[in-house]
């Protein structure tokens, strides 16, 4: 289903530009519930000559970027620094075809980015004659987050500690590593460097994280485990000793780490990265062609 600026504009109640990127909030017309977003703003190149070039410099890094920052849309800043939604094109280069000049954006480039930013959440929504509501269930990934958000000081710390061993999990980490972890960890855990001197997380110290946030934990780990351009084995097993530590049930972390895998793709496709891009993608993270397949098919479905 194709959306256009005029089947949305009813919507929007804020699209404000700042620094190249259109932060857009969107108001169901029957629950007043806002849903938040953003889309970079572009002239000349368009969203495929975008997404190519995405693409070839770091897709998962803007991947990761991408989800976080839904992940801040729906839990606010408890978690993250608020630097998380400035963050998705902060280390990607620049590519001649997306220079943008000083002379500001027009009306049309703007509204391309709106379209952008409602295109990124419309799985929230649902479509009834010539108007939009909210879905009255969210997507699974949504869902878990905001079900089960991570609030107390106790349990942002342990998932802090868990996404540091994770990227640090092949070895030391990298500046751009530390840099991303800087954006997503909030200023009162405690800086990157200082979380980092902790010993590795003991089953008693996630046994006393509380209950109910436990999948929303394990969510956040495996959605940092799947943008981290390949999924190792030494991650797979880190995540394996969490669910054991946080005591999901085996089932449950098959169910999680899917979750994780599907919002990958949904993302790629979102963006519109090319179909072979997406199975590259999808092979990085463990998803078999079929599965990636049924992935892409279940985004299909969802949007239209």
């Amino acid at each position: 289903m194709k959306i256009t600026y005029e089947a949305i504009s009813h919507l929007i109640v804020k699209a404000d530009e700042d620094d190249g990127i259109m932060y857009c909030q969107f108001k169901d017309p029957s629950s007043d519930a806002i849903v938040k977003s953003q889309a970079q703003i572009t002239r000349s190149a368009g969203a495929g000559k975008r997404a190519q070039h995405i693409a070839k410099t770091n897709a998962f890094y803007f991947l990761r970027s991408q989800l976080m920052n839904g992940i801040y849309n729906l839990l606010g800043s408890n978690l993250f620094s608020h630097t998380v939604r400035q963050m998705a094109w902060e280390f990607i280069p620049k590519s001649p075809d997306l220079h943008d000049d000083d002379e500001g954006y027009d009306e049309q480039a703007k509204e391309e980015a709106i379209v952008e930013a409602f295109r990124r959440v419309a799985g929230q929504f649902e479509r009834s004659g010539d108007k939009w509501y909210l879905k009255q269930v969210a997507p699974p990934f949504e869902d878990v987050f905001q079900k089960n958000p991570v609030n107390s000081k106790y349990d942002r710390h342990i998932l802090a500690r868990m996404l540091i061993e994770l990227a640090s999990a092949d070895g030391a980490l990298t500046q751009q590593e530390k840099e991303t972890l800087r954006h997503f960890i909030a200023p009162d855990l405690g800086s990157v460097e200082q979380l980092m001197r902790y010993d590795a997380l003991t089953a008693v110290e996630l046994d006393e994280t509380t209950p109910a946030v436990r999948e929303s934990m394990y969510l956040m780990a495996w959605t940092m485990a799947v943008t981290d351009n390949t999924l190792s084995g030494k991650e797979k097993g880190l995540l394996r000793d969490y669910g054991v530590m946080l005591n999901l049930n085996n089932k449950r972390c098959d169910e999680l780490a899917i979750i994780a895998k599907q919002q990958v793709i949904d993302t790629a496709l979102s963006n519109d990265f090319d179909r072979q891009t997406v199975f590259d993608i999808a092979a990085q993270i463990d998803l078999s062609q079929d599965e990636a397949q049924r992935a892409i098919a279940r985004y299909q479905k969802r949007h239209g």
